[in-house]
């Protein structure tokens, strides 16, 4: 099946998909995009451009399960309404992860530190400026390459090591506040 975005679903199974992914998540599609827009028209299309951004991703969203998937879709409509604002001048460019984990998640006990720090990272979200939240959802939620988070950024590829690590040493430190204050 071919539209006139020209994005391609290659199987009946993948059309199958795309159109149960949309009906269990419209809401929360149209709930992203209405956080930035308030035009009815314009949020509709703004979920029509994420639902393509997720096709043109398929590979990578058809692996994705419960929480893990509406986190993808939520971020993915997210970024798409931020990113028409800034292209209408609705919204200015930004001025200017947690920390690695255990990467061998077969073991239990790497696993559980992932799930850990996940929630101590989750507990200080909402303290992150909203630039490094933006920035490490499109790095880690979104797997955005350094060229594409340079071209979001307004800024050379080489500057964006430094503002990735100034991202996560912000979480770093809110997490570490946090268990002073608990331990």
């Amino acid at each position: 099946m071919k539209n006139t975005y020209g994005w391609k679903l290659s199987s009946p199974e993948e059309k199958r998909f795309f159109s149960e992914l949309y009906e269990t998540h419209k809401g929360l599609l149209f709930l992203s995009v209405r956080q930035y827009v308030a035009d009815p028209a314009a949020a509709e299309d703004l979920v029509q451009d994420s639902l393509v951004k997720l096709m043109e991703r398929s590979e990578a969203v058809r692996r994705l399960q419960g929480g893990a998937l509406a986190a993808y879709v939520a971020a993915t409509a997210r970024h798409t309404a931020i990113d028409y604002l800034r292209r209408t001048g609705a919204m200015p460019a930004p001025a200017d992860a947690p920390a690695d984990l255990a990467d061998d998640t077969s073991l239990p006990e790497a696993a559980l530190l992932r799930r850990e720090e996940l929630t101590r990272l989750r507990d200080v979200w909402p303290r992150l400026r909203q630039e490094d939240r933006l920035l490490l959802e499109r790095k880690y939620l979104l797997n955005q390459t350094d060229q594409e988070l340079a071209q979001y950024l307004g800024c050379r590829k080489s500057s964006v090591r430094m503002k990735l690590t100034r991202a996560r040493r912000a979480a770093l430190r809110l997490m570490e506040e946090g268990d002073e204050k608990h331990g």
